[in-house]
């Protein structure tokens, strides 16, 4: 098979990728190789609409299979490249099939991370749709579930399990949950709506606590033992790197890529939760490895367009209370920036993170339906005279 983009992995970062290198080259030729069974989907909805009884892939998919065979695209699903020989520009399948390119997109992604003791590799991931299948499968008799991690996947899949009737825990090793995205005041406010949802919180617990006896799960804490049904653990993500290191790429901690998304090899790039861009940094969020793929696809075509780096938001629904985030620092408030807290008659919430009068950053609870405006506010800098005038 011939093509002149062979993309590898088709969620974000390889989805948004092709879409943009048919904006900028309609007459390509596009194969896209997809790991699973089913057209390329939103994972991220997975656990924030996580129904066992509803589980519908169709919900999920990004586009119709309509859309590719439209924009002459072969996607060619539940295949995965064994071997890419970079000199010779070739790709071989697991099927046999072999593949020329003229240029090849690493959209590979991660893999959950899984602490090598018995606990997690009995326990279940909720980060495709094959996860959420087997999940489910466990879920109609009821019973208790620890949730552990306390990033905003272990958040969002507690809030959905407890939705679903379970008995729900959650823990994780951090001394509070959602640390990368929200104040300690947000934190608090967040960990109230948990409690009061009846789902108790564990801080410091660590992974090398946690026992599996007999196909339950339990820790100690103060002189407390908690047992288990079952458990679902969300600690982050690992890239996948295999396949770039036997294709010769640089790689650390992911394939290292330059301001153009390409790696180390000419014609080779990389985008999405795979690739490691200056300063060590894996971006782990869908619209980062959306842009990412378009920066690649641009580049691909030979425009010469370096990614500019985003403060992409996060967004949840915990039960029935909307939290926003959207801040230019992972853990604490660089000294440049002010912090400055308000909150409104029908409370909302929200701190901005202010430098010289421009909002670089921004945290809100309760106003959904102007969100947008939030973003806008962050993304164009608004002064703070502009951003009480149209937001109160």
């Amino acid at each position: 098979m011939k093509s002149t983009y062979l993309i590898i992995g088709t969620n974000a970062a390889g989805f948004y990728a092709m879409e943009e290198l048919k904006k900028r080259d309609k007459k390509a030729a596009i194969i896209a190789v997809n790991g699973e069974p089913y057209l390329p989907y939103k994972r991220t909805k997975i656990n924030k609409n996580f129904q066992p009884g509803k589980l519908d892939i169709n919900a999920f998919y990004l586009a119709p299979e309509s859309w590719y065979k439209e924009n002459n695209i072969t996607l060619i699903n539940n295949d995965t490249v064994i071997h890419i020989d970079a000199e010779h520009k070739t790709a071989e399948l697991n099927s046999g099939t072999v593949i020329s390119w003229e240029k090849l997109l690493f959209a590979v992604g991660a893999e959950p991370f899984i602490p090598q003791r018995p606990a997690f590799t009995e326990a279940h991931t909720l980060r495709t749709y094959d996860d959420a299948q087997r999940l489910a499968k466990l879920l109609p008799g009821g019973g208790s579930c620890l949730v552990y991690g306390l990033g905003i996947l272990g958040v969002e899949t507690a809030v959905n399990l407890r939705k679903e009737g379970l008995d729900v825990t959650l823990a994780g090793r951090d001394k509070d949950l959602l640390l990368r995205y929200f104040s300690p005041r947000f934190r608090r406010i967040i960990e109230k709506i948990m409690l009061n949802h009846d789902i108790p919180i564990y801080y410091e617990v660590a992974p090398e606590g946690l026992l599996l006896e007999q196909h339950s799960f339990s820790f100690k804490q103060k002189g407390i033992n908690h047992h288990f049904d079952c458990m679902v653990h969300a600690l982050g993500i690992v890239p996948r790197t295999e396949l770039a290191r036997q294709t010769g790429l640089e790689v650390q901690r992911g394939i290292i890529v330059n301001e153009y998304m390409e790696t180390s090899v000419p014609c080779i790039f990389a985008a999405g939760d795979c690739c490691q861009l200056e300063g060590d940094t894996i971006t782990d969020l869908w619209h980062a490895a959306q842009h990412q793929g378009q920066c690649a696809a641009a580049n691909m075509t030979g425009v010469e367009d370096p990614y500019r780096k985003h403060i992409h938001r996060l967004k949840t629904d915990l039960f029935g209370t909307y939290c926003f985030s959207m801040r230019p620092f992972k853990t604490s408030i660089p000294s440049s920036y002010q912090s400055i807290y308000s909150s409104l008659p029908t409370e909302v919430k929200r701190i901005f993170y202010v430098s010289q009068n421009r909002i670089h950053g921004v945290e809100m609870i309760g106003d959904k339906d102007r969100a947008k405006l939030y973003q806008k506010a962050v993304e164009e800098k608004w002064d703070m005279e502009r951003a009480e005038q149209e937001l109160g």
